[in-house]
């Protein structure tokens, strides 16, 4: 991801928080359902979609308000569609919060860098070899 980061030269836009989540989250708890595909797609892509709008509709009234609204109604959202994707949450916080390179995207932060790093650390796992992992027991909760 760094050498796709530094070939379009934009400078730690595409190293999103969110995606350090998702990655620990694929190769440390992979047979969680919160790492399903639908999950880890459509979780980070609504959650963009909801921040990039909260920061165009209501930044300039509130940043807080701005990113409250952008993670809570991300989180509901989630568990609504039953796409639930933790990192997501960071997605959206991101869109709001995420600085001057972020905004000017606008709504092109769903597709770089968003989708493209969720596809990214998509094509990395299914063609990592497929390691010892930690498995998710409800009875650990």
């Amino acid at each position: 991801m760094a050498l796709l980061n530094s070939y379009f030269d934009q400078q730690s836009v595409l190293l999103t928080g969110a995606f350090g989540a998702t990655a620990v989250l694929l190769f440390a708890a992979s047979d969680s359902p919160l790492v399903k595909r639908k999950n880890m797609y459509l979780g980070h892509l609504s959650s963009a979609f909801i921040g990039v709008s909260s920061y165009s509709l209501f930044y300039s009234i509130s940043p807080q308000i701005a990113v409250a609204l952008a993670v809570g109604v991300s989180i509901g959202v989630m568990v609504f569609f039953d796409i639930v994707h933790p990192p997501g949450g960071a997605t959206a916080y991101i869109a709001v919060y995420g600085g001057q390179k972020i905004h000017a995207l606008g709504y092109g932060y769903l597709f770089f860098p968003v989708l493209i790093g969720v596809i990214i650390l998509d094509i990395i796992k299914t063609i990592q070899p497929n390691k010892k992992h930690y498995e998710c027991k409800s009875e650990n909760y």
